[in-house]
């Protein structure tokens, strides 16, 4: 029930009907509120599709109370409204609208692990559900993503399924979808299975392998090998791995489907369940496939449809294809925390020496406008330089430089550096920088970041020039938001990868705290969606135990 009161407004009724709406109380009185007066009949019409209606427009709050329902969220509603009424006041759209909708089981998930304890009584082609392929998610040329919140064995319109098994080809061994499609296909597909293995010793992971559907309301079937998270065994490149090997096993099914001259293919949650690869991996390695086939020539192939009936799971995919949330992970060595702001570039921070940061282009300095040479990372700088340095440093300093500014200059072997890229900020020794030096501070990153123009990479420390604590934290944020910005508004940059080093724990903790903010405000206080977009890369090799930040390792 929803109630309107002076000052606020709450939820009350049964606690089991309004606990998902209690999160979002502290949101509503921001949101837009369209009110929808509606009859008995639209009532019984919106209570028997209430739960396909909230998929159809996932980014609406539906609350009914009374002769009114309220839509609240916090976009535009006009649109929603209309076809909302439509849907309502029209039997024949509801009906559609079940049809196309999710598949809400009580206690199961995208791991479809119950599958293998499900009972097939009979040897028949499950019943065919259509699939809506009204709004892609995704689209490139003449072919389309689209997400299906359903159970993938439900039976379908697409011409082919992708199976996620084992190197064997044994789909008895490993429960989950495998187990569940060969009690559901038949034994037949077992033994055409057992016949490919004749003729190879093993399936490479992510390398597919075709097989006829036996009782499956499907063309074909096309088995992937799927590696297990914990088979990742090189801790430090375990995030990388698994995501590449997500996306060419997708890849690797697309094509194979192309091959085959099918024109749709379903793809389950792959890698998500018993792999137990880390959902924001898969859903990355998802769209990070189809853009990867995509590039190719003409297709045969034209929809591709992610389908799963684990909700959380499948909107972090749509929301991937859509728009992709920033995420990170985490290796124990040096404190390193890896930030995937986009598809293009990355923000590493670690409590390493900067001078010391090895396969890096570019290197920030901080120096006073009339480039004096006083902070200590310059003055490092300048000793390890050589003559080459030294005279295109003094060609800099023959004018003088504003704060906020930022000059390059071009080096031979400083450490293992480049270009020098020289920030122009008010002298420190003459008085502590304050709030008022932020924007000067955010004016010469971006200005550094804007001139690189070849390099692919670019280190930094977190300056503070003598500043407070409080003020500390606003040059934190100063530069979290700057790098950040400029990665998300300059797509096309050369620039792969910004390193920011402080050996200091103190700034090192502000910048990690700032860039955490940072990626779980993308999240909009989901808490599925905030532990999902961090991965714990590091497992203890003897224990198999994951390493919580702040413990020794």
């Amino acid at each position: 029930m929803f109630l309107e009161k002076d000052n606020y407004r709450e939820i009350v009724g049964n606690i089991d009907k309004v606990e998902h709406y209690k999160k979002a109380l502290k949101k509503i009185r921001s949101m837009n509120d369209e009110k929808l007066n509606i009859d008995q009949k639209m009532i019984n019409v919106f209570k028997s599709n209430e739960k396909n209606i909230e998929t159809m427009f996932p980014g609406v709050l539906f609350l009914l109370h009374e002769n009114m329902l309220h839509l609240i969220s916090s976009e535009d509603l006009t649109d929603c409204k209309s076809k909302v009424e439509k849907m309502l006041t029209s039997p024949q759209e509801g009906t559609q609208a079940r049809r196309h909708g999710r598949s809400y089981r009580k206690g199961k998930d995208n791991n479809t692990s119950h599958h293998s304890n499900s009972k097939v009584e009979t040897q028949n082609p499950a019943p065919a559900v259509n699939i809506s392929i009204d709004t892609p998610v995704y689209k490139n040329k003449d072919m389309c993503v689209y997400i299906v919140y359903r159970d993938i064995l439900s039976g379908g319109r697409a011409d082919c399924f992708v199976n996620p098994t084992n190197e064997y080809l044994k789909l008895d061994s490993k429960g989950g979808v495998t187990a569940a499609v060969l009690k559901m296909a038949g034994n037949d597909v077992q033994k055409e299975c057992n016949e490919l293995m004749k003729t190879k010793s093993k399936l490479q992971p992510a390398e597919c392998a075709r097989t006829g559907a036996g009782h499956m309301n499907y063309k074909s079937i096309i088995h992937t090998n799927i590696k297990p998270w914990k088979d990742f065994i090189n801790r430090e490149t375990q995030v990388q791995e698994a995501l590449n090997h997500i996306q060419y096993a997708v890849r690797n099914s697309l094509i194979m489907a192309d091959g085959q001259k099918m024109k749709s293919i379903a793809i389950p949650a792959i890698g998500s369940g018993q792999s137990g690869i880390p959902h924001i991996l898969c859903a990355t390695g998802y769209r990070m496939g189809c853009e990867l086939f995509m590039k190719s020539a003409a297709s045969n192939l034209k929809h591709i449809f992610f389908i799963s009936n684990n909700d959380e799971f499948m909107s972090l995919v749509e929301m991937t294809f859509k728009t992709p949330l920033p995420w990170y992970s985490f290796w124990p060595k040096s404190e390193e925390y890896t930030f995937r702001i986009s598809k293009g570039c990355s923000v590493i921070i670690a409590q390493r020496d900067v001078l010391k940061e090895k396969s890096v282009d570019g290197l920030v300095v901080l120096e006073d406008p009339f480039l004096l040479g006083q902070g200590k990372l310059v003055k490092a700088v300048i000793d390890l330089g050589g003559n080459v340095f030294s005279n295109n440093r003094k060609k800099l300093m023959s004018k003088n430089k504003p704060p906020g500014s930022a000059v390059t200059c071009k080096c031979q072997a400083v450490c293992d550096y480049k270009t020098i890229f020289h920030i122009i900020m008010p002298d420190c020794k003459k008085k502590p920088w304050t709030q008022n030096e932020v924007s000067v501070y955010k004016d010469c990153i971006s200005q550094a970041l804007s001139s690189s123009k070849e390099e692919k990479s670019i280190a930094m420390k977190l300056f503070l020039g003598r500043a407070s604590n409080d003020v500390a934290m606003y040059l934190a944020k100063a530069l979290v938001e700057t790098v950040t910005e400029y990665i998300k508004s300059n797509r096309s940059s050369s620039l792969q990868q910004i390193r920011i080093l402080n050996m200091d724990p103190f700034r090192h903790g502000l910048v990690k705290r700032e860039l955490v903010r940072f990626t779980k405000e993308a999240c909009n206080s989901n808490s599925y969606l905030e532990k999902a977009i961090f991965v714990n890369a590091y497992l203890d090799p003897q224990t198999d135990q994951k390493y919580v930040p702040g413990t020794r390792v």
